[in-house]
């Protein structure tokens, strides 16, 4: 039987002395620095996609492991580059697809996926519009634990 008198009103109460609570409110995730290979992209389609399946694999447990949002990878795959592999999106397409966010998350989420080595992005110089854009290309960390592949 539940003892009535010993309700909660509902509300987290943290105490006073749970200092790691506290330390943590209002700051943002920093970037971790892992080291990353690029992955030499397939020529058959199916190929590229079974490297894109395993990558996008690796990249939602690291993403989980580390309390990292999972937007951009969830919409990463309607911007890869069949060709090459790369992702050439602006960080206003990827905010209109994920969410609607703002361009800054999405900045923070791909240098947080950076940090733990799954993308690598790059300034690339177009010598034809006289422009420079940023290039993504997908990379498979170093050094990884406890991360499961798709069976196919």
């Amino acid at each position: 039987m539940i003892d009535s008198s010993k309700r909660s009103s509902g509300a987290f109460r943290p105490s006073t002395d749970d200092q790691d609570f506290f330390d943590s409110l209002g700051e943002r995730k920093q970037p971790l620095q892992a080291r990353s290979t690029m992955a030499l992209w397939p020529r058959t389609r199916e190929h590229q996609e079974q490297l894109f399946w395993s990558w996008h694999a690796i990249v939602m447990q690291l993403c989980r492991r580390h309390g990292y949002s999972l937007r951009v990878p969830a919409v990463i795959k309607k911007f890869v580059f069949w060709q090459d592999g790369r992702v050439r999106a602006t960080n206003e397409m990827i905010a209109a697809a994920a969410t609607r966010c703002s361009e800054k998350t999405i900045l923070r989420d791909l240098q947080l996926l950076e940090g733990i080595g799954v993308i690598k992005a790059t300034m690339v110089f177009d010598p034809e519009t006289k422009k420079t854009s940023r290039v993504i290309d997908l990379t498979f960390p170093k050094e990884v634990e406890n991360v499961v592949l798709p069976d196919e």
